[in-house]
């Protein structure tokens, strides 16, 4: 569980401060900025591939979950997971979108 946490950590701390800049900007997503979030929609899927197989606990899940979802309320990566989703690629993953 330690080295997956700290090799989840590492490649997080890696790709948020970009994400962050993306978040808080306003224009439509370019396709840099869609690179990006493809690779940490596949980081996601990926920790939740060994979430479902016992490896990642509970309550570390349900705090990369709740960070998840400060990305699951803007509206342009909502579309972009949307679209991402018919490609069949994140092994049953759901992103946690903002349903309202």
């Amino acid at each position: 569980m330690k080295e997956l946490f700290e090799y989840f950590n590492h490649r997080y701390d890696d790709q948020n401060n970009n994400l962050q800049l993306i978040l808080r900007g306003t224009n439509e997503l370019s396709e840099d900025d869609e690179l990006a979030f493809v690779d940490y929609f596949n980081l996601c899927a990926e920790e939740w591939v060994f979430k479902e197989a016992g490896y990642i606990y509970g309550p570390v899940w349900e705090a990369w979950e709740n960070g998840m979802r400060q990305f699951g309320r803007d509206p342009r990566i909502v579309a972009l997971w949307k679209q991402e989703m018919k490609t069949k690629s994140y092994y049953g993953f759901e992103f946690p979108i903002d349903r309202n």
